[in-house]
């Protein structure tokens, strides 16, 4: 049967136009599109939810010694509801003070760098501060080690900034209020919380008698082309594939899409590590890490990372500081520690001769702990506290002699 005139008008149509220069490029452009944004199979660790494992592990357990009791507590976050209870985990330190002793001892809150959690080397950071007086509040964000959340190791700048208010208000809680002076309130970030206590410490104002920020990371900004040219071009695309993988999937529900958070230079992961600096990195890591800790996180988190820029919030800070830089450090430069350094009214540098990680490592230490010790009893006595509206700015840069 011939086609009717309105048939063969609408074939011819389609014929004339099936195959112009206009419609054959659309469409490689669109087949090219396709092929780059389906993230490459070896770069995406885990298309699964992350399995949580409940419980303590031998690391994070009640501890008593003859200095200082160690006790787990939960402290309810800002996704607890009147239907759901999402709470974080902490370690609580109380140093052993006679009973008729004058003063409750100043408080200072803890939490570990990106994708950390506490049971990577934080403990022998507040064992050091409860053994010399201070009490201490170690946390988990949500999502990782003893921590409630969902899905596991999502890594959010605004979410665990939420994370350190929820953790700020349980030290002024009743249920702490006999045991530590919370008007003496400390705060202690390395790396990535590095940042996050100095963003923390700008809103809550002269609350905070005094913060300690480990080679702290401070804005996207002043190292997203470091990082992207050791990560490498071509890795870095993949990486940004990836991340709309993953945010397109949460938006419709479905499982996370993870990939691995640090590797070597050429991987997809966000931070791109020499070989010497991922062995340092995975150094402080206990063998069996709670909540089934694993070298990956969400790639959505490609989208909030640039946004987070901590060196923005300088000015606002009214509380001393001592930034700890790391002069051979090639994720968050001494260079831009350096440029804080110089913002900040009344704090010190200190500078060891060593890459980031290596900063853990035992010698170098000893020497920051010294340093910090000197800095935060200073600072936590009220006679002592520093007032940054009449004295004149101090700048000290210490270098390591190790």
């Amino acid at each position: 049967m011939a086609p009717s005139p309105h048939e063969a008008s609408l074939f011819d149509r389609v014929k004339q136009n099936a195959l112009t220069p206009k419609n054959i490029f659309q469409g490689l452009v669109l087949g090219l599109l396709a092929f780059i944004l389906t993230p490459r199979s070896e770069d995406i660790v885990e298309f699964k939810p992350f399995q949580r494992e409940l419980g303590d592990t031998k690391n994070t357990i009640n501890l008593h010694t003859d200095a200082y009791s160690r006790t787990n507590v939960l402290i309810p976050s800002a996704s607890t509801t009147e239907n759901t209870t999402v709470n974080l985990a902490a370690w609580l330190y109380e140093p052993s003070i006679p009973p008729d002793a004058a003063a409750k001892p100043p408080i200072v809150v803890m939490a570990h760098g990106l994708g950390g959690q506490r049971d990577f080397g934080l403990h022998k950071y507040a064992d050091a501060y409860a053994r010399n007086g201070f009490a201490a509040l170690v946390f988990d964000y949500r999502g990782f080690g003893g921590s409630d959340g969902e899905p596991r190791q999502l890594v959010s700048p605004q979410m665990q900034l939420e994370d350190w208010e929820a953790a700020i208000t349980y030290t002024q809680s009743t249920e702490l209020a006999p045991k530590v002076d919370a008007s003496r309130l400390l705060l202690w970030g390395t790396s990535y919380s590095g940042g996050h206590v100095l963003v923390t410490a700008s809103k809550l104002g002269e609350k905070i008698k005094a913060v300690v920020a480990q080679v702290p990371f401070l804005g996207a900004r002043h190292t997203g082309i470091k990082s992207t040219k050791t990560r490498g071009l071509s890795a870095s695309i993949r990486l940004l594939m990836a991340g709309i993988a993953d945010k397109l999937a949460s938006m419709a529900g479905k499982s996370p899409m993870y990939v691995k958070l640090a590797g070597s230079p050429g991987e997809v992961a966000f931070m791109a590590m020499s070989p010497e600096e991922l062995h340092a990195y995975k150094a402080k890591q206990p063998a069996h890490k709670q909540g089934g800790w694993r070298n990956m996180v969400p790639a959505r988190f490609v989208f909030e990372a640039p946004r987070y820029n901590p060196l923005d919030y300088l000015g606002s800070i009214k509380s001393p500081v001592m930034l700890i830089s790391a002069a051979q450090d090639a994720l968050c430069p001494h260079e831009v520690v350096a440029q804080a350094a110089a913002q900040l009214p009344g704090s010190e540098l200190v500078t060891l001769d060593c890459d980031h990680f290596s900063l853990y490592l035992e010698k170098n230490w000893e020497y920051t702990i010294k340093k910090q010790l000197e800095f935060m009893r200073k600072h936590a006595s009220e006679e002592d506290a520093l007032d940054l509206g009449s004295q004149k700015t101090e700048k000290k840069d210490i270098k390591s002699e190790l």
